[in-house]
């Protein structure tokens, strides 16, 4: 069983493809209401991530039990004045006793959207609902109106949770080769 830390139809469903494969063509996904924590729109990295961890600590408290549990946030990234939508992906494999984080490719967000959310406040809005305004897309995955429809918020976040499930059946390498 796999329970991760929000009721978001683009999480529930990215997770849901990522864990399914040959060997496990039917898992068990479960959503469940965690909170992130964090700012309505959370600013960088580190506010991001700390979002991520609480869906996950708070899915693992809502739903004991699982074998794996996932927290997702999205998060605006700032690079050399430019903005991007990043997700940030943890998966704690309890059998293995593993936690691993990656994140998703960013989607640049238009400046003034940015700046709409920072004069309203981080804490009343997200870059999706001024997106929304503008422009009809989905506030809460406005990442196919971004791309013209090339990608989605739900097949980025799968992308990320596979390199995230890929570094945990990795090997591990705990000292140099000899």
């Amino acid at each position: 069983r796999v329970v991760v830390g929000s009721k978001s139809p683009e999480k529930i469903n990215a997770v849901r493809e990522a864990f399914t494969n040959d060997r496990n063509p039917g898992p068990v996904i479960e959503g469940v209401p965690s909170a992130s924590h964090v700012s309505e729109q959370p600013m960088g990295p580190s506010e991001t991530i700390r979002g991520a961890r609480n869906r996950l600590d708070d899915a693992k408290r809502l739903a004991p039990g699982a074998d794996f549990y996932v927290g997702i946030e999205n998060g605006i990234m700032e690079v050399d004045g430019d903005y991007f939508d990043v997700g940030w992906v943890i998966v704690e494999a309890i059998s293995l006793g593993r936690t691993t984080m990656t994140c998703s490719q960013g989607v640049q967000i238009p400046a003034s959207v940015v700046q709409e959310v920072i004069r309203v406040g981080v804490n009343q809005t997200h870059c999706g609902r001024v997106l929304a305004a503008r422009s009809g897309c989905n506030p809460n995955a406005p990442h196919a109106f971004l791309t013209a429809n090339r990608t989605s918020r739900q097949e980025i976040l799968r992308n990320a949770i596979r390199v995230a499930l890929g570094q945990l059946e990795a090997p591990t390498v705990t000292s140099p080769p000899c």
